[in-house]
């Protein structure tokens, strides 16, 4: 056993077993048992013989040694300081197609609500929700009675009107008739006749046809209703192919083109493994003031083996095309090794120092969208960069830290 050698050189010494680093509550401990056993020291040596290193001489010496034993553990602690480990990407940028899935609603290719253009009694409702009509085919019919007074009120005034122009004409030609009188009849002639156009008008506008073929989508009234003007009657659609509406972000806009676009098309949840191709439309140029999107319209060809209706909702998914030479150079992450505090998101980097270690860097960074390969970084890194995207917690500048296999 290791001993522990206190006192002088001569031949009166005392040893003990060494200490590294001993307690407090340890030391008092010892003290106590060595002065409990005071008596049995005294007996170890001969009574001529003492030892020249008695109890308080021994208990200094050991609380001497507490501080340096200590002291040397606490350096061995330092030097055995563990490393946080985390795990890097090497990041690359690739040229590759823009990819995005958006939800979109479906809507009739044509559509509109249709109404009489004058007042009156509804007498007849022609079709029913749901009735596919033909162009021209009578909707519904109003009561026509007081139309036909007025048409035969307004007849007789043209008429008159006419024949007193027709007289008018003679008798200026024999100076009968002074050139004021003349153009005075000749007013009322043309007023009477364009009163009657608009009375025999009105009186067609008693009857609505569908200006399209279509589909009966909505009534929104009952027979025998008094109907205003301009009153909704029905909601006409065409399906014979419909129209898909998707709100696309700025960001999204800013990537691609018309032209860019290419293997567009749309999936129902309700409908699976089938997909129905999308042919570009137009897009709005002014963005939604609340949402900051555009609208943007396509085309989808109708399918009589589903109930495809006006509404529904869809998926719409697209792709840029990848054999443009002109797609820029894009960056992705993992989601996970983008955070973001109350300046700005950013990225911690792990700038190597040696083999298996190295030094965080926060770096701050734009993104783009979110797709299958993780989030696009639009600037703040480079190629090569090492981003740390395991055993983010706590971490922050400076930091020196393990560095695990690249991914």
């Amino acid at each position: 056993m290791s001993m522990l050698v206190c006192g002088s050189s001569n031949a009166n010494v005392m040893a003990w077993p060494s200490v590294s680093c001993i307690s407090v509550n340890s030391f008092i401990m010892l003290l106590a048992s060595l002065i409990r056993y005071k008596r049995n020291f005294y007996r170890f040596f001969n009574q001529n013989h003492r030892p020249t290193m008695n109890i308080k001489t021994l208990a200094l010496t050991l609380l001497c040694l507490i501080p340096l034993g200590c002291e040397e553990e606490q350096q061995a602690d330092a030097k055995a300081e563990v490393l946080r480990p985390v795990k890097t990407l090497t990041v690359s940028s690739v040229k590759q197609g823009l990819k995005r899935e958006l939800p979109g609603v479906v809507d009739a290719l044509k559509k509109a609500d249709l109404s009489f253009r004058v007042s009156g009694k509804l007498e007849a409702l022609k079709v029913n929700e749901g009735d596919v009509v033909k162009l021209g085919q009578v909707l519904a019919q109003l009561d026509k009675t007081d139309y036909k007074i007025q048409l035969q009120s307004s007849q007789a005034s043209y008429d008159q009107a006419q024949a007193d122009f027709k007289r008018a004409k003679e008798l200026i030609k024999k100076n009968y008739l002074s050139s004021s009188e003349f153009d005075n009849l000749k007013a009322k002639a043309a007023t009477a006749s364009a009163n009657l156009k608009a009375t025999k008008n009105n009186l067609a506008y008693t009857t609505l046809y569908a200006p399209f073929s279509g589909l009966i989508a909505k009534r929104y009234i009952e027979n025998f209703e008094d109907i205003g003007t301009t009153q909704p009657i029905f909601t006409l659609q065409d399906l014979s192919a419909y129209t898909v509406k998707v709100d696309v972000p700025e960001s999204f806009m800013l990537s691609v083109s018309e032209k860019d676009a290419s293997n567009i098309f749309a999936t129902f949840e309700s409908i699976p493994n089938k997909t129905f191709p999308l042919q570009f439309k137009e897009s709005a140029t002014q963005a939604d003031q609340s949402t900051k999107t555009y609208e943007v319209t396509f085309t989808m060809a109708a399918d009589r083996n589903h109930n495809i209706l006006p509404g529904m909702t869809v998926s719409v998914l697209g792709e840029t095309n990848q054999a443009n030479s002109a797609l820029p150079l894009r960056i992705f992450v993992p989601a996970s090794a983008v955070q973001e505090d109350a300046k700005a998101r950013f990225v911690y980097l792990a700038k190597r120092v040696s083999e298996h270690e190295g030094v965080v860097q926060r770096i701050p960074v734009t993104t783009g969208h979110l797709s299958e390969f993780g989030i696009e970084v639009l600037t703040g890194l480079n190629d090569g960069d090492s981003v740390v995207i395991a055993g983010i917690s706590k971490m922050h500048d400076g930091l020196r830290v393990k560095l695990l296999n690249e991914e």
